[in-house]
C-alpha cells in the first residue's frame, strides 16, 4: 500500500470519529411546565341575621272611674229631719276645733254656704226653711256636704245621704269619692234619719229613721 492511501485511510477513519461524536443526539428535554391551578378558596359565605325589630305597643288602657277610698273628713252628716220643720244636722267627727267657713249641702239643685265653728264631737243644725237647700221631704231626697262648691267633683263631696227610690244626681260622685258604696238609698218610714255608724256611714245600713 502506498503512503497516500495510508494517509487517506487515517483521514477517513479521524472523520468518521469526529462524526461519530458530534452525532450523538441530544436528549429531548420537553419541560413541561407543571399547569399549576390555584384554585380560589372561597371565603365561607356569611350570613347576618339582624336582631329582630322589636316594637313595644302601650297597651290600650281605658281607666274607668271606681268607687275610691273615704277621705279623711272633719265634719259629718249626722241626722235629717223631715217636714217644715225639718233641718240638717253637721257634727264635727274629729279631735280638734274646726271651721265650717268654706263647706257647702247640697240637696240638688239646691245649695247653700255653712259658716261657724264647731268643737270635737260638736253638732249644728241648719233649718231648711232658712238655709235654702230645699225641703226635706221623706218621701226621697239626697243630701251632700262638700268643701267647695265644686259639686260634680269627687274631691270635694265629704259626706252623702241618700233615702226614697234612686236616681239621685250626686250618687255617682258620692260612689266615685267613696263616701258611698253603691245605689242603695234608705228607706224613709219615719220623722228621720239618724247616723248610727262612727264617724260617718258611707252605707244605708249605716241610718236609721226615728
Amino acid at each position: 500500500m502506498s503512503r497516500r492511501t495510508t494517509t487517506l485511510t487515517l483521514l477517513l477513519v479521524a472523520v468518521a470519529l469526529v462524526a461519530v461524536a458530534c452525532s450523538s443526539d441530544a436528549e429531548e428535554t420537553t419541560t413541561t411546565a407543571a399547569a399549576t391551578t390555584t384554585e380560589a378558596t372561597s371565603a365561607p359565605e356569611t350570613t347576618s341575621t339582624a336582631e329582630p325589630s322589636t316594637t313595644t305597643t302601650a297597651a290600650d288602657t281605658t281607666t274607668s272611674e271606681a268607687p275610691g277610698e273615704p277621705m279623711a273628713t272633719t265634719f259629718a252628716i249626722s241626722e235629717v229631719v223631715f217636714g217644715s220643720a225639718g233641718y240638717i244636722e253637721i257634727t264635727n267627727i274629729s279631735d280638734a276645733e274646726a271651721s265650717l267657713d268654706g263647706y257647702w249641702v247640697c240637696q240638688q239643685p239646691s245649695y247653700h254656704q255653712l259658716s261657724g265653728t264647731l268643737q270635737p264631737g260638736e253638732s249644728i243644725q241648719f233649718a231648711a226653711a232658712d238655709s235654702r237647700f230645699g225641703s226635706l221631704n221623706a218621701d226621697r231626697g239626697a243630701m251632700g256636704l262638700y268643701t267647695s262648691a265644686d259639686f260634680g267633683s269627687p274631691d270635694a263631696i265629704v259626706g252623702y245621704v241618700a233615702w226614697g227610690p234612686s236616681g239621685h244626681g250626686r250618687l255617682q260622685v258620692a260612689i266615685n269619692a267613696g263616701v258611698w258604696t253603691d245605689g242603695s238609698t234608705v228607706e224613709a218610714t219615719g220623722a228621720a234619719l239618724i247616723s248610727t255608724i262612727e264617724p260617718a256611714p258611707i252605707s244605708a245600713d249605716g241610718w236609721t229613721t226615728g
